[in-house]
């Protein structure tokens, strides 16, 4: 058939923006499809989506009926679905194919033949968006962190704003999707558990606006979406596939496991995305061990692509392969890898067993499983003493994941007793919790390197939970410790980890990033000593009420300085019940630099065929790129470190722009003033992109050896730690100290250039790559020029390559001079810049008003 019956079959619908829901709805011609299994097992839908630069995500589509089948109950049709999810802006087109054969939906995508349909299209162009948080558009897809290091690793981090996660939510009802509102073929099974939920107490909790199908059904779900949202919640779990409840499949009755049920999972699908637009993370559980057996392999094949065809696409999704595994971990490792094939955005894919049995994480860890977590269930003996390092501890598989090289996200997901919970009885009106889900499951959970929290409501709660304040003693526990502490004092987590060898008491937990910050678990009270004998740095210790929250409070000692075993203190106050101790560098508070830099808006202008650049002026926010003054020899007000995950095979995410004036056209040497900012290893740290993706040429030298940058439509390129679209990997080697050594290609070092024909503006492009490569300042200069005296001043944003002298008189009224005032002088600038405002930060160094470049200044009156 040609190509021209498809030319006007498809159809973009949704806000073209940044991280939105954007639908391709393709209809088949001459297709009169229904709910049998042949539909999903013998037709599929791909679309090949290409973002602006090239790179190209295969995304699953699936069979959606009239496409609102979701109001309609539209049971056939002709039309099918993919979702893109655009993570960058600019023109994005498509393709579609479409097969049809027996079994196609089972195949590998090597393994199909060829498309029956294709089709070209253009989704338009992609905007920022305009959300803002809790929803989940404002930040982005929620990721493990292939690139970085074992401690990062650990948590999920946003890949729009860079935020790292902490999960807190309800593990019960995983029966949740069993509402009353959803679609049901056939008869509902009667058992006493799986009563369909109604959430009337709920209903006051729908907001006008938020989604409903079929003339207003759905408002108490989505009142549950709203209440967990306001009780600052950020997950909520479920089955897909219920063993407990059999009122929980994705098909049209119970016992036909092929034929889905296309109205109902659109109407799940509208709850799911309200949970996204609410901030919810969708934990969902593919399978329990009660129907781990139920699904014959092509079965299961099409049960995993629908699933990830409908839902995956959400920003913020786990995948449980299934709850309370008991089979061997070889006969999971199929589902693993087809999962893995399946998922173009690649979410969290964890497995979860029962206490006793974790020896089975090992054996996964072992099998190099594609897995990227381990969801715990933890065990109730000795009132959850095995918690935290025994052998279902948070901390025994977070330390036995990152000996295995694999480090995962280790969460605390069901916490026993299978009957009660973390609740003193069965009563669903009692909302009364042992303390030890605050002591010994929340905050070691946290202090392990743990990534986060679902609480368990039992064994009638996790079915027949109807009311979600029942969990509110552990929603507000739960806050005190993620908001109140670790996002209100702005905690780097990420950058910890457990090491409970430096503090003394026996009941005391330290997650520490040594000789910085220290939190320490005081699980019975009372004080501790704590092992500061690597650091001589000096020391605040403040105290946080796990069991109150609020803000940090002073105990007996306020500080403590380094070089020996020192004793922290008392609490302020109970000193027998829990407490966590923030102890963290005390910051310098006299002259030394501003905590932002200066940026430029306009221009660096070159000037005598040399350009300077203290990296602090560069535009730095919004990014990983963090504004630093610790470390000795650095120039200007500061430098900056690249505190991102590393991106060795990704150039171009959170770059630096820098715009540059050149006035003397010819060939630039390139060197920026860099070091590694952690250990002591001259080959990690090193090194950050660059690219300059509108200058006449770019390149490398080394002798007669010439190369171009990979992807810049110019060979030939280096053999070695290329990158791509056009960025360069520059690094550095030699000792720790500042140096202007600045290569390309391993192991065959090649000179940076970069040519300029004409005078004009040309784009500096940096990007960042491996973790804590320093920068303090960059130089552009033409053969014979001297740049790399430290003693010539910044290219001044404007013009000239030396920062104006001015003059000013003090205001009329004399107010005296503060660390950080803004105030109107009097002001003759030297070489006209005609400065009217500065902002004054000690020892002689000021901003403009805009903060558009520093300036020194010369008081004469």
């Amino acid at each position: 058939m040609s190509l021209s019956v498809l030319s006007q079959s498809s159809n973009v619908s949704g806000e073209l923006k940044k991280w939105h829901k954007i639908a391709v709805t393709t209809t088949i011609p001459g297709a009169a499809l229904n709910e049998s299994s042949t539909t999903f097992r013998d037709h599929r839908l791909d679309i090949v989506f290409t973002d602006p630069q090239g790179d190209k995500i295969r995304v699953p589509g699936f069979f959606a009926a009239d496409a609102n089948a979701a109001n309609t109950g539209a049971t056939s049709g002709n039309k099918f679905l993919a979702y893109l999810r655009p993570n960058i802006t600019g023109n994005w087109t498509y393709q579609v194919l479409y097969y049809r054969g027996s079994g196609v939906a089972t195949k590998f995508v090597d393994e199909l033949p060829a498309p029956t349909y294709t089709l070209n299209g253009t989704v338009g162009n992609i905007a920022a968006t305009d959300k803002s948080k809790p929803d989940f558009r404002a930040q982005g897809r929620l990721q493990y962190q292939v690139n970085g290091n074992t401690n990062q690793q650990r948590y999920l981090r946003f890949e729009g704003s860079r935020e790292y996660f902490l999960k807190l939510g309800p593990d019960s009802p995983e029966n949740l999707l069993n509402y009353e509102d959803f679609d049901f073929d056939g008869t509902r099974n009667t058992c006493t558990r799986c009563k369909a939920h109604v959430y009337a107490p709920h209903s006051s909790s729908y907001a006008s606006g938020d989604p409903t199908w079929k003339n207003g059904k759905g408002k108490n779900i989505m009142g549950v979406l709203n209440y967990l949202r306001d009780q600052k919640m950020n997950a909520i779990s479920m089955s897909l596939f219920g063993g407990d409840d059999p009122n929980v499949f994705p098909w049209t009755v119970s016992g036909n496991k092929t034929n889905y049920d296309v109205s109902k999972l659109a109407q799940w699908e509208s709850v799911f995305d309200h949970a996204e637009e609410n901030g919810l993370l969708l934990h969902f559980k593919l399978a329990e061990n009660e129907n781990w057996d139920a699904l014959e392999s092509n079965q299961l094949r099409v049960y995993y692509r629908e699933m990830v065809a409908r839902f995956g696409h959400h920003l913020a999704v786990e995948w449980n392969i299934s709850e309370e595994y008991r089979g061997t971990a070889e006969s999971a490792i199929a589902r693993i890898d087809w999962l893995a094939a399946l998922d173009p955005w690649q979410n969290h894919r964890v497995i979860h067993t029962y206490p006793g049995e974790h020896k089975k994480y090992q054996d996964w860890l072992d099998l190099d499983a594609k897995l990227t977590g381990a969801s715990i269930q933890t065990s109730d003996a000795n009132n959850y003493s095995g918690a935290f390092s025994g052998n279902d501890g948070i901390l025994t598989w977070i330390n036995k994941s990152k000996a295995a090289n694999n480090a995962w996200v280790v969460t605390s997901d069901e916490q026993n007793t299978g009957v009660q919970g973390v609740f003193t009885s069965t009563s669903l009106t009692n909302k009364n919790v042992v303390k030890e889900a605050r002591t010994r499951i929340l905050w070691k959970t946290l202090v392990a390197g743990g990534a986060g929290i679902m609480w368990y409501g039992g064994s009638v709660g996790d079915f027949s939970t109807e009311d979600f304040s029942r969990f509110d003693t552990l929603f507000e526990w739960s806050r005190y410790a993620i908001l109140d502490f670790f996002v209100k004092n702005e905690i780097a987590f990420w950058d910890m980890e457990n090491n409970d060898a430096l503090v003394s008491a026996s009941a005391a937990h330290c997650l520490a990033n040594s000789g910085s910050d220290y939190i320490i678990y005081l699980e019975n009270g009372g004080t501790t000593n704590l092992n500061l004998s690597g650091t001589t740095k000096e020391f605040n210790i403040r105290w946080f009420d796990p069991r109150n929250g609020g803000g940090l409070q002073s105990g007996s000692k306020t500080t403590v300085t380094g070089g020996s075993t020192s004793s922290i203190g008392n609490p302020p106050n109970t000193s027998t019940s829990d407490w966590v101790v923030f102890v963290t560098e005390k910051e310098v508070t006299s002259g030394g630099a501003p905590s932002t830099p200066g940026t430029c808006a306009g221009n660096f202008k070159e000037k005598d065929k040399r350009v300077i650049i203290e990296a602090e002026s560069l535009d730095i926010s919004g990014t990983s790129w963090v504004l630093k003054t610790d470390r000795s020899g650095n120039t200007g007000s500061g430098y900056i470190s690249w505190d991102g995950a590393n991106n060795y095979g990704t150039p171009g995410n959170e770059k630096l722009t820098a715009t540059i004036e050149i006035k003397n056209p010819g060939k630039y040497r390139f060197q920026w003033r860099n070091t590694y900012g952690k250990g002591s290893n001259t080959t990690e740290h090193n090194d950050s992109w660059l690219r300059f993706p509108d200058a006449s040429d770019f390149y490398a030298e080394k002798g007669s050896s010439k190369v171009y940058p990979i992807g810049s439509g110019k060979t030939p390129n280096p053999a070695k730690g290329g990158g791509s679209k056009g960025w360069f990997k520059v690094w550095m080697s030699g000792s720790g100290d500042w140096s202007w050594y600045s290569r390309t290609w391993d192991s065959n070092a090649h000179f940076i250039y970069v040519e300029f024909d004409q005078p004009g503006s040309y784009t500096m492009e940096i990007s960042g790559r491996s973790q804590y490569h320093l920068l303090d300042r960059i130089i552009l200069y033409q053969d014979g020029v001297d740049a790399q005296d430290l003693a010539l001043e910044e290219t001044v944003c404007g013009g000239g390559s030396t920062a104006p002298k001015v003059s000013f008189t003090s205001p009329a009224n004399g107010k005296e001079f503060k660390r950080n005032d803004k105030m109107t002088f009097n002001v003759t600038a030297t070489d006209g810049d005609g400065i009217s405002n500065v902002l004054f930060f000690g020892n002689g160094t000021y901003l403009g008003a805009d903060n558009s470049a520093p300036y020194s200044i010369t008081q004469t009156a």
